[in-house]
């Protein structure tokens, strides 16, 4: 393990973020490292108990295997690590850096369009659809089937702190 504390808590947080998303989808570590083509069937209860982090390859490896975009398994890596509460310089919130959905549908050949609110779950966003697809059938309007993902990021704000003598009147 490295003794860089950046590369600790990455690769910590890539571990917690790992476990969820394999318990998530009821695999055992050996399933999904043969479901993710890795070498060693090892290499997944190694990245879990954080002995490692995986190279680029097999990242996209596992992501793909979890059914995962590569783009999006980070940024849950990113949201756990800056959300784990021991950086002192990054003073945010894990939902600063977030996935987000929205709901759109195609008015007509080339012209999608979506509609203005997010939601912070693809099961809110289909429930929502469902329900809105009631209506909008029955007005005879396009129903709302696809679901757009963004990224939301929030920004590392840093505050000033008076030096002692500048609090003095």
């Amino acid at each position: 393990m490295s003794a860089d504390p950046f590369e600790t808590r990455l690769t910590e947080a890539f571990s917690r973020v790992l476990v969820r998303r394999r318990i998530e989808r009821n695999m055992t570590p050996e399933a999904l490292a043969v479901k993710a083509d890795l070498v060693d069937t090892k290499a997944v209860s190694m990245f879990e108990r954080g002995d490692a982090p995986p190279t680029l390859t097999e990242f996209f490896k596992l992501a793909e295997a979890l059914g995962e975009q590569p783009a999006f398994l980070l940024v849950d890596v990113v949201a756990e690590w800056r959300g784990d509460g021991t950086d002192p310089f990054h003073k945010t919130r894990p939902s600063d850096f977030e996935r987000l959905f929205r709901l759109g549908y195609y008015h007509k050949i080339g012209d999608f369009r979506e509609q203005d609110k997010a939601y912070l779950s693809m099961a809110e966003a289909t429930g929502t659809a469902e329900r809105l697809n009631q209506q909008r059938h029955e007005r005879r309007v396009a129903l709302l089937d696809t679901a757009c993902i963004y990224v939301r990021m929030g920004y590392a704000h840093f505050r000033w702190e008076p030096a002692a003598k500048d609090t003095q009147p």
